[in-house]
């Protein structure tokens, strides 16, 4: 058994936990909820009446700017770079739950989560999409964008 690749997959386990317990930190004090992980990716919400979508976009997207400037490149101990991408989208969405008393999962569907990762895959490291949906429930005035070639998102 190879202790140094072990002690460096321990490492990197560790190095990748605090981030990441950092980053939900940051959601949750902006008052998000995290939905989800897969794997590297996170699912966030923040849950509010449609009257007032375009403040709660307004306070994801500050939540967004300081997950950007505190965590959106950061070199690690063990010589990995890190990189946040984030997608943000907005609208109804469903959830369904699925199991017995013992245990349970649930998914969320909608369009909401369709433009969500829609925006994230167009998301390049460093970068914030709103999706086309946020883009249009936003409030213009308070966000300066770069149009994407071919794309109702934006950056």
């Amino acid at each position: 058994m190879n202790t140094s690749l072990d002690r460096g997959a321990d490492e990197l386990t560790q190095t990748l936990n605090h981030y990441v317990g950092d980053i939900v930190e940051e959601v949750l004090v902006f008052g998000g909820d995290v939905l989800k992980f897969a794997g590297d990716a996170l699912l966030v919400l923040w849950k509010v009446e449609r009257c007032h979508l375009n403040d709660i976009i307004t306070l994801a997207l500050k939540c967004s700017f300081s997950i950007q400037q505190e965590y959106g490149v950061r070199d690690t101990e063990v010589g990995l770079e890190l990189r946040v991408k984030i997608g943000l989208s907005a609208g109804h969405i469903s959830k369904v739950v699925i199991g017995d008393n013992r245990q349970q999962h649930f998914v969320v569907t909608g369009r909401a989560v369709d433009e969500v990762r829609l925006a994230q895959n167009l998301a390049k490291a460093s970068e914030i999409i709103l999706s086309p949906n946020c883009w249009e429930l936003c409030d213009r005035n308070l966000i300066e964008v770069e149009r994407i070639k071919n794309e109702r998102a934006v950056k």
